[in-house]
């Protein structure tokens, strides 16, 4: 997903392609936080702790994944915003 975002920001303004870059990572880093289907590094790791012993559902994943994931998108943005002004 970010390599889409990376061909995109290369024909932004420069004043704009700094915001809208850190906007791409953090959009497609809680990604992963929602669903791990889109991230190959939280199926090796739920694969991992199941291996180890520990009870971790896919929907329980997601639940918390759900209930995580708009506050610190919302700090984040908040905090993007502040530093940006």
């Amino acid at each position: 997903m970010i390599g889409a975002a990376i061909g995109f920001l290369a024909n932004i303004a420069p004043p704009a392609r700094e915001p809208l870059a850190v906007a791409a990572v953090l959009g497609t880093n809680l990604g992963p936080t929602v669903t791990p289907f889109g991230s190959l590094a939280t199926l090796l790791w739920l694969t991992i702790i199941r291996r180890k012993g520990e009870e971790v559902s896919t929907l329980g994943y997601m639940r918390v994944g759900i209930l995580t994931a708009p506050p610190v998108l919302l700090a984040a943005t908040i905090a993007l915003w502040l530093v940006l002004r």
